[in-house]
């Protein structure tokens, strides 16, 4: 991509962000009279302040030079510098990542509340798992019970954490961790580990919401692409941040949305919705595996580096509004796939006589009228 996506094209994601995506309300946090033990968000900001401090020290210890347009040139010089930051850089994201204080906050959290170590479970990454971010990552739990959930309330905020209520969830704003409510949802993996949310109860409006949240499409749940949308409007329609925490958080997670929504239609990558290369690279973002520094070389001048990334928040949107075409049309032909099972139904209906027949042709036919009818409302 050698350009950014045209702010035309921008404001067409946006009228398609209108009609896909809903808000989620959050309540305003309650203060706390005392202070949390542990604030994953200022370690994290404190190894972004690492880096900025690598990049100065580099800056005055080795002579670079700039082309034309603010692009660093990479000579002997350069890859000196490069050497020292990227040590520098390392050491500092293996100390995040091995960070386990939340992890040990939580477990004081469920103890305080009285919740069971295995009435709890990750919906997203867990500590356990290779790919797991450390204090990069937030975390999303479960709990068994309303009950146990309001317990953690308690032990949260009884401890000095901000908790943010959510019409699903409870955030703890310091620990970065989302409790879900099981009462209203119900939280399972797909088979390629992704989490998805599913609303109770499944009636026909809330099957709106279901293809909101999990995507249903070609009779299976993935992460799709009109959730992605929803994640990644800000960084899409926001000024290229300053600062290098929120560079580099955006890119992450337009590495994600983009990612997962080339995922969402194209499991495999067997339709080539999102080239191989393109794919591996999201990929990377969405895991850490590559960061900012890999769009944009940290030794560029400011406005050289802000070029690169606006290219990049391009080529995510190009994703986004492919793979949005693509979902629109698997949506299409499954609402006619069901359709015609439908009819299919009503003939065997109007053909048989027995009692407990009769009634499961009828469940199996009203479960295709909300499932049609939900696909319907997010095609509008």
């Amino acid at each position: 991509m050698n350009a950014a996506i045209s702010l035309c094209h921008r404001s067409c994601l946006a009228v398609a962000l209108l009609a896909v995506t809903a808000s989620l309300a959050v309540a305003q946090p309650k203060p706390s009279p005392v202070a949390p033990p542990y604030d994953v968000l200022a370690d994290r900001q404190s190894h972004y302040d690492t880096l900025d401090r690598a990049r100065d020290q580099a800056l005055r210890d080795f002579s670079l030079r700039y082309d034309a347009d603010g692009n660093v040139i990479k000579d002997a010089s350069y890859e000196a510098a490069m050497t020292d930051y990227n040590r520098k850089k390392a050491e500092s994201t293996e100390r995040l990542r091995s960070n386990r204080r939340r992890d040990e906050e939580l477990d004081v959290l469920r103890t305080h509340a009285g919740v069971p170590g295995d009435a709890t479970f990750d919906t997203g990454t867990p500590p356990h798992d290779s790919k797991y971010g450390g204090a990069f990552s937030d975390r999303d739990i479960t709990v068994e019970s309303t009950k146990q959930l309001n317990a953690f309330v308690d032990s949260a905020t009884s401890r000095g954490y901000t908790v943010e209520h959510g019409g699903d969830y409870v955030r703890i704003k310091e620990l970065d961790v989302v409790v879900w409510n099981p009462d209203k949802v119900t939280i399972r993996k797909t088979s390629g580990g992704e989490s998805i949310v599913q609303r109770k109860p499944y009636s026909t409006t809330n099957q709106v919401d279901r293809l909101h949240d999990a995507e249903v499409v070609l009779g299976h749940e993935n992460p799709g692409v009109s959730q992605q949308i929803k994640k990644a409007e800000a960084d899409l329609r926001r000024a290229v941040p300053h600062s290098t925490r929120e560079q580099s958080e955006m890119v992450t997670n337009l590495g994600k949305a983009g990612y997962k929504a080339g995922k969402g239609v194209d499991a495999d990558g067997s339709l080539g919705v999102v080239d191989a290369e393109q794919r591996r690279k999201l990929e990377a973002l969405k895991g850490r595996q590559a960061t900012v520094d890999d769009i944009a070389d940290p030794f560029d001048q400011p406005e050289a580096r802000s070029r690169k990334l606006d290219e990049f928040r391009g080529e995510v949107e190009t994703v986004l509004r492919d793979t949005l075409h693509v979902e629109r049309k698997q949506r299409t032909d499954e609402v006619n796939r069901l359709q015609r099972e439908t009819a299919d139904l009503h003939r065997q209906l109007g053909e048989t006589t027995d009692v407990s027949e009769t009634t499961q042709l009828k469940n199996e036919i009203e479960t295709r009228r909300q499932r049609t009818e939900a696909m319907r409302q997010q095609q509008e």
